[in-house]
């Protein structure tokens, strides 16, 4: 799975970092990052966190078509 991302804002709140992050143009989502120790970690946050929502999107994808199969209402013969 590839994508990529685009920081929009980021705020310090307590003991974490919060970045506005959008992935691939379409969708855009706050990521938290507790006490982060580097660049490279937000970054690798921010990687994970997309490659989860890409995910999300290819299961709720399968699900809406996996749904539209069950027979609602029909009389069915085991």
């Amino acid at each position: 799975m590839q994508g990529n991302y685009v920081i929009l804002s980021t705020r310090v709140e307590e003991t974490y970092i919060s970045t506005t992050v959008q992935y691939n143009e379409n969708l855009t989502i706050d990521v938290f990052h507790f006490n982060p120790a580097s660049v490279e970690e937000i970054h690798q946050n921010i990687v994970n966190r997309g490659l989860t929502e890409m995910q999300k999107i290819i299961i709720k994808e399968q699900l809406d078509r996996i749904v539209n199969e069950i027979p609602v209402g029909e009389t069915i013969n085991f």
